[in-house]
């Protein structure tokens, strides 16, 4: 399979399952997990599971959310090409999901929110086959004109 670049968030999900309603101001029991997430970092990881050789660009704090996505991304076959960021946090989204499967998703995009198209080494750029840019890099305004640089770059031979 191919050699694809996905530049993208990465984040740290924190899912908790509940059933019933929630009880406002008071605690409403759940089962909690944490683990790597993030539009770029799920898209690169389902992408390696299906035997693709898979390089994920993104930006992450220097706090333990970067080293668990880091080490669960690695494990599951994607290599990670990360710039740390000392000013910001990881990304991370808490997941309410209720007993239907229904989610209601609470986003703090830290990080993710201040990729730039030099986070993106140009040497991992040109060795890609195929480029996959999240969603969230175009639909954001703070880092819309980075994705357009790099899509821009992909377009340029050599």
């Amino acid at each position: 399979m191919a050699a694809v670049v996905v530049v993208g968030d990465t984040a740290l999900d924190v899912v908790t399952r509940h059933s019933g309603p929630i009880a406002r101001g008071d605690d409403t029991l759940a089962r909690i997990r944490m683990h790597a997430g993030g539009a770029g970092a799920n898209a690169a990881a389902w992408l390696a599971w299906l035997g693709a050789s898979v390089t994920l660009v993104s930006r992450v704090g220097s706090d333990a959310a970067a080293t668990q996505a880091r080490e669960e991304l690695t494990a599951r076959g994607v290599r990670c090409e990360f710039t740390v960021d000392e000013t910001a946090g990881t990304g991370c989204v808490v997941v309410l999901v209720d007993e239907t499967g229904q989610r209601t998703m609470f986003p703090d995009r830290g990080t993710n929110a201040l990729l730039r198209s030099t986070d993106v080494p140009p040497a991992v750029l040109s060795s890609a086959q195929h480029l996959h840019l999240s969603g969230y890099v175009l639909t954001d305004s703070g880092t819309r004109q980075a994705g357009i640089e790099v899509l821009a770059a992909q377009e340029r031979p050599g």
